[in-house]
């Protein structure tokens, strides 16, 4: 079992993309366990820099 924080990984990463400025980008589809409501997570694209590993942005899309 993960034990980790649900915002601290991903559950589902979809896509990745490394872009001219060694940023990856990676997105991630929400997807929902069953019988743990902690996990319920919205998709989001997160942009990492990869010189430091930092994560630079993060952005959570609405559900509808």
């Amino acid at each position: 079992m993960n034990t980790a924080a649900p915002s601290t990984h991903f559950l589902s990463a979809q896509s990745v993309y490394v872009d001219s400025s060694d940023t990856l980008w990676v997105a991630g589809r929400g997807q929902p366990r069953l019988g743990h409501a902690a996990h319920l997570r919205r998709g989001q694209l997160v942009a990492i820099d990869l010189t430091t590993n930092a994560v630079k942005r993060t952005i959570v899309f609405r559900t509808v």
